[in-house]
């Protein structure tokens, strides 16, 4: 009887034993399972990380220096990184030479278009004086030009004022407008003094001026106003030592309007001019001379 009450009890201690123990409910709450959502959520926190629980990166970690992380490279990139920085130095070289060539073609481009606007200056200039010349030739070959040309001595005696028969000319192709003229005849010596001045008296001047046309001499007696005197005759008689001069300026508006001169200065020689004296004291004819025009006071303008 005893011998089966001992071993009922036995038995009963072994089951006891096989089971584990009921958890608490603290136990119970922290061993429960956790939910979908609750997984989502964290597993979104674990990727942000934290002091306790640190992030994990997956892949290649070269170190961690200061809280930064540095990656460890593949060949490939760091070939492409290389290509990369190799491909925009070549391009900032490029651009570089493009810019240098730009500038030396904006320096070239501003020396020719200086040189063609010196050259266009020089054109203008040479073509302003090539019209004005051809302008100034026109009008030298269409204005008039007046000379005097003494003919005949008259008068030349003690008794009589001398007078010289002369003749204008126009040998331009356009009337010579408002003429005058104003002449001297006087004994002077031979040569001229160096500094000698030709004077005019107020009676030597034409009062009326008046048109000269081309080709159309006009004839005119100039006179002295007053006589010869005893002094004169006598020089002009000692041979070369002085001369009977005829000297005058004519003055005139041409075709342009623009005012003209014309001086002379002509002589006849002491002994032609006292023979020309001669004769007209015996015959009273005139005498056409020998005139030269001196090498002073023969100008044109």
């Amino acid at each position: 009887m005893r011998a089966k009450f001992f071993l009922t009890l036995l038995a009963v201690a072994c089951g006891a034993y096989s089971q584990q123990p009921s958890p608490s409910p603290a136990e119970s709450a922290h061993n429960k399972k956790p939910s979908s959502a609750d997984a989502k959520q964290t597993t979104n926190e674990d990727k942000r990380g934290s002091n306790e629980s640190p992030l994990i990166i997956s892949g290649n970690v070269s170190s961690v220096v200061k809280g930064e992380i540095t990656t460890i490279k593949t060949s490939e990139e760091t070939a492409n990184e290389s290509n990369y920085h190799e491909q925009k130095a070549s391009d900032e070289r490029i651009a570089l030479i493009l810019t240098v060539i730009s500038l030396g073609v904006s320096i070239i481009l501003t020396v020719i278009t200086g040189l063609l606007a010196r050259f266009t200056w020089k054109l203008w200039t040479e073509t302003g004086k090539v019209v004005s010349g051809a302008e100034d030739t026109a009008k030298r070959q269409l204005r008039a030009y007046v000379s005097v040309e003494p003919k005949e001595v008259r008068f030349l005696s003690p008794e009589y004022s001398p007078g010289i028969t002369i003749l204008l000319k126009n040998h331009g192709s356009t009337p010579a407008r408002k003429v005058t003229h104003k002449s001297e005849i006087a004994v002077l010596p031979n040569p001229l003094p160096a500094a000698f001045k030709f004077t005019y008296s107020p009676e030597s001047e034409d009062r009326t001026p008046f048109v000269l046309f081309p080709e159309q001499p006009r004839e005119s007696i100039k006179a002295r106003p007053t006589l010869l005197t005893a002094v004169e005759i006598t020089n002009l008689g000692n041979g070369t030592n002085f001369r009977l001069y005829f000297y005058g300026l004519v003055g005139y508006v041409d075709s342009f309007g623009l005012p003209q001169t014309t001086t002379y200065c002509i002589f006849m020689e002491g002994t032609a001019a006292t023979k020309a004296r001669e004769v007209f004291a015996s015959t009273g004819q005139t005498s056409a001379g020998r005139w030269i025009y001196a090498e002073t006071y023969n100008e044109a303008t």
